[in-house]
């Protein structure tokens, strides 16, 4: 009995520590594992919608992506701003405001990979002592945070329906193809 219990101790220490060497490797591959999730989530969004209906053309709304933020070239700027636009559309898809047109499997297994993201590069903005230091950092934030204020304030006013989940679909797709300009200057 005793020799069983050291085993499965021994069996659970070696478990702990290769998570905490993971967890550590998810910061030296961060730029790598961001661009491997970008591919998997434009390929999840192009799957789930096909061409755009010309019914929706009216109702088809340009958030405004603010586009000064793809001209940042500094890593820690680069990695906050992917963090914000993540979490932006993990806290508007959590939230489910348009009854949203994915398969319940779908939508959580999207949601699952865009909190465990938010999550790895949420670590590492704290293990690398990442903040929002300077004009710049702080600009960056508050104007995503607008993006998706105005994104937000743009499902609340239309009702449900297959145009506005069309054209945050479409901002969706787009938003990744940001991160993936901005991932490519975040640092390994």
């Amino acid at each position: 009995m005793a020799i069983g219990i050291h085993m499965h101790a021994g069996a659970l220490c070696l478990v702990l520590l290769s998570s905490v060497q993971v967890t550590a490797l998810d910061c030296n591959f961060l730029k790598v594992q961001q661009q491997r999730f970008n591919l998997q989530s434009l390929k999840l969004w192009k799957e789930r919608s096909a061409k755009f209906p010309s019914a929706c053309l009216k109702e088809l709304t340009a958030f405004s992506f603010p586009s000064d933020i793809l001209e940042i070239s500094e890593s820690r700027l680069a990695m906050i701003a992917v963090y914000e636009i993540l979490h932006g559309f993990l806290n508007i898809l959590r939230r489910d405001l348009l009854g949203t047109g994915l398969e319940v499997t779908q939508r959580k297994r999207f949601l699952q990979m865009l909190h465990a993201q938010t999550e790895v590069i949420e670590r590492c903005l704290e293990e690398r002592k990442v903040t929002l230091r300077g004009a710049k950092g702080r600009k960056t934030v508050l104007r995503l945070k607008r993006y998706f204020q105005r994104i937000i304030t743009f499902i609340r006013e239309k009702e449900r329906g297959t145009c506005i989940w069309e054209s945050l679909q479409l901002e969706i797709r787009t938003s990744f193809t940001y991160i993936d300009i901005l991932t490519k200057r975040m640092n390994s």
